[in-house]
């Protein structure tokens, strides 16, 4: 489902930022030596109702000939790319409107195999190492695949709210239950792992939007509604204790946010959030009271979509321009301000950090 381009207020560019190349010595390496590893894999959800969804590479650490590779899979994606879950070496590609999994080699992207017929599909999360849950859109079944032969083997069903559209996504895993974004129903649905059942709802007061799990277990979920004119209100971010299922903290979201629904990341150390608003915040796991700037967004980029390398301390930001020719990814470097920008595919939306 594509997702609305996300304006946000143009505030004063404060800091000075240099526009450099990435420059290459004659030790360049070649792609196939490293596999899409020591950069970021970008995914590009392609135009609605088109079949131009595809993957980019990034190269960060290894000095390859190019800076930039497109079209990482040879053969036709499908219709708007939502999610890639890696699960050992394989990458999960969810695409939505083509109702679809891609599974590739995660170092080459050769394609493995394609799961279909699946109503809707948003986000794959795998419970162990055979067996996955995928949200769905427009659904009550949360989908049940068996990761060895890569194919769907049931379904729970999970009631859509009376006049709503079944609107599930992100879903986390904390020891045999999972949890799952349920938009309509304004709250988290909980799955027992073990015999796949439904074994409770966590109602919220805001609209769940993103979901994601620190490295304490503890859940975090960014929420908003919207009013009649379509305008948001409510932003807030809710610390959860999963075993309790009940709510720690509420940080209330003070910033004006945008229309992109997937604004909440979590860094692969697990201790730090950002929050894309108005610019990029911070949020320490272990102080979740609070959010401290990390980033202002230059003034002409409208982000669509975003990530942290923390190793290598870069910044990517996606913005989508007119979601139907390339988007513009831009790199920053948080060490020294400089920034890089980059052509990728159609409606660049998600980065994954490939260490």
């Amino acid at each position: 489902m594509k997702i609305l381009k996300n304006y946000f207020l143009l505030l004063p560019f404060l800091s000075v930022l240099f526009f450099t190349s990435c420059d290459n010595d004659d030790d360049q390496i070649t792609l196939n030596e490293v596999g899409y590893r020591g950069g970021v894999i970008v995914l590009n959800e392609g135009a609605f109702n088109n079949t131009n969804a595809s993957v980019s590479f990034i190269d960060s650490e290894n000095n390859l000939e190019n800076d930039i590779f497109n079209n990482l899979n040879s053969f036709n994606l499908g219709d708007v790319a939502q999610s890639i879950t890696y699960v050992g070496n394989n990458a999960y590609l969810v695409v939505n409107n083509s109702a679809k999994i891609e599974v590739v080699n995660a170092e080459t992207f050769e394609r493995i195999s394609t799961i279909e017929d699946l109503p809707s599909p948003r986000f794959l999360k795998a419970v162990n190492s055979t067996k996955a849950y995928v949200s769905n859109y427009y659904s009550t079944e949360i989908t049940i695949l068996d990761l060895t032969n890569n194919v769907k083997t049931g379904a729970i069903n999970f009631p859509i709210a009376t006049g709503e559209n079944g609107l599930r996504d992100q879903i986390e895993t904390v020891g045999d239950e999972a949890f799952v974004v349920d938009q309509d129903s304004i709250g988290l649905i909980i799955l027992n792992t073990t015999d796949d059942s439904v074994s409770g709802f966590m109602p919220l007061a805001v609209t769940p939007r993103n979901l994601v799990k620190d490295a304490n277990d503890k859940l975090w979920v960014f929420a908003f509604d919207y009013d009649e004119n379509f305008f948001i209100i409510n932003p807030r971010v809710y610390q959860i204790d999963a075993a309790s299922r009940s709510i720690l903290n509420t940080i209330e979201i003070n910033e004006s946010v945008g229309y992109n629904s997937y604004n909440l990341i979590i860094n692969n150390s697990g201790n730090k959030l950002y929050l894309l608003t108005d610019h990029i915040y911070e949020i320490s796991t272990n102080n979740p009271t609070s959010y401290n700037l990390k980033f202002e967004i230059p003034a002409g980029i409208f982000p669509y979509g975003f990530n942290i390398d923390e190793e290598n301390n870069l910044l990517y930001i996606s913005d989508a321009i007119d979601f139907a020719s390339q988007s513009d990814v831009h790199q920053f470097d948080l060490s020294d301000g400089s920034q890089t920008t980059f052509k990728a595919g159609i409606a660049s939306s998600k980065f994954y950090i490939r260490p």
